[in-house]
C-alpha cells in the first residue's frame, strides 16, 4: 500500500528524491589516483632527490610509476576487502537501507532534519511531506477535534514588539549570547544575501574576497514583550565593527501573536511554555 502511494505521489510531482550525490569516487577516488600517478611525472630533483618522467627521469621514473601503481592496487584492495566486511556485517545487523519513504523523500530531510543539504546556503524551494499510515493523524483546526475557530485579527492588550537585526553571518554567535544575557531565547534565524550602502564594495567570506552586489547576511527575527530599546541597545553592542556591513535594526508594532498548540494571545503566545 505504502508503495502505491509513493508511486503515486511521484507521477504526480508531489514528491521528489532531495539527496545530492557527492560523486565521492570521482571527487576522492579518482583525483586520489591521479595524484598518486603524478607523483613519478612531477617529482622535482630539487625538493624530491629524484626527478619524474617530465624531469628527464628516465628508467627510475618508469620503475616508481610502477610502484605507485602498486599502491593504488594495495589501497584499492584494502579498501574493499575492508569496506566489504563491514558493510556485510552491518546488512545482517542493523541494516543497510532505511525504509522505502525515506529513500524517496531522501535522508537530508529524514536523517538530518534539512530540506536540502545546502539548507542555510541557498534557498530551500522544495518542501517534502510522506504519507506514512502508521502514523496518528495531525489534528485539524476546527472544532470537531476541540480547536475553537477564533477571530484573532483584532489587537490584544499587552506590547509586542518584534525586532529584526540584518547583520553579517560571522556575528551569529555574539548577537545569540547578547540576547541570552537579557533573556531572549526564541528568535528565528534566516541566512540570506543582499546590500545596503556597501553595494558594490568587496568584502572577505570565508577567507574569500567577494565583490557583489548580493553579500551573505544574517536575519534574525524576534516577538517579544521586552522592551525594544533593551534589545536594540545589546544586539549594537554585539554586532557592531565600525566598518560598512555592520547591518540594520528594524523595529515593528505586532497586532497579535497566537500559539498553534493551546491558542493562547498576545503576550503569553511568546512566553515560555509550561513544562
Amino acid at each position: 500500500m505504502h508503495h502505491d502511494k509513493i508511486r503515486t505521489a511521484m507521477m504526480e510531482n508531489i514528491i521528489t528524491p532531495r539527496d545530492d550525490s557527492v560523486g565521492a569516487f570521482a571527487v576522492h577516488g579518482a583525483a586520489g589516483m591521479m595524484g598518486t600517478l603524478l607523483v613519478a611525472f612531477l617529482m622535482n630533483p630539487d625538493k624530491a632527490g629524484a626527478a619524474g618522467l617530465l624531469y628527464g627521469g628516465g628508467m627510475d621514473a618508469i620503475t616508481q610509476l610502477g610502484i605507485q601503481c602498486i599502491g593504488i592496487f594495495a589501497i584499492a584492495a584494502w579498501s574493499i576487502v575492508l569496506m566489504g566486511a563491514t558493510f556485510w556485517i552491518i546488512k545482517h545487523t542493523i541494516g543497510l537501507r532505511v525504509s522505502p519513504e525515506e529513500e524517496i523523500a531522501g535522508l537530508d530531510i529524514t536523517e538530518h532534519g534539512l530540506v536540502n543539504a545546502y539548507s542555510g546556503l541557498m534557498p530551500d524551494l522544495h518542501k517534502v511531506s510522506i504519507l506514512d499510515s502508521t502514523k496518528a493523524p495531525m489534528a485539524v483546526a476546527d472544532e470537531t477535534v476541540g480547536i475553537p475557530v477564533m477571530d484573532y485579527s483584532e489587537p490584544v492588550s499587552g506590547t509586542l514588539k518584534k525586532v529584526v537585526i540584518v547583520t553579517r553571518r560571522e556575528k551569529l554567535v555574539d548577537l545569540k549570547a547578547a540576547m541570552d544575557s537579557i533573556a531572549i531565547t526564541r528568535m528565528t534565524i534566516s541566512y540570506v544575501e543582499g546590500y545596503g550602502a556597501q553595494k558594490g564594495q568587496s568584502t572577505m567570506y570565508r577567507g574569500i574576497e567577494l565583490d557583489s552586489t548580493l553579500l551573505p547576511k544574517l536575519k534574525v527575527e524576534i516577538v517579544t514583550s521586552i522592551p525594544a530599546s533593551t534589545i536594540v541597545e545589546v544586539a549594537r553592542k554585539a554586532i557592531y565593527t565600525g566598518a560598512v556591513g555592520d547591518g540594520k535594526i528594524f523595529v515593528y508594532d505586532v497586532n497579535n501573536a497566537i500559539r498553534v498548540r493551546t491558542g493562547e494571545v498576545g503576550v503569553s503566545a511568546v512566553s515560555s511554555e509550561p513544562e
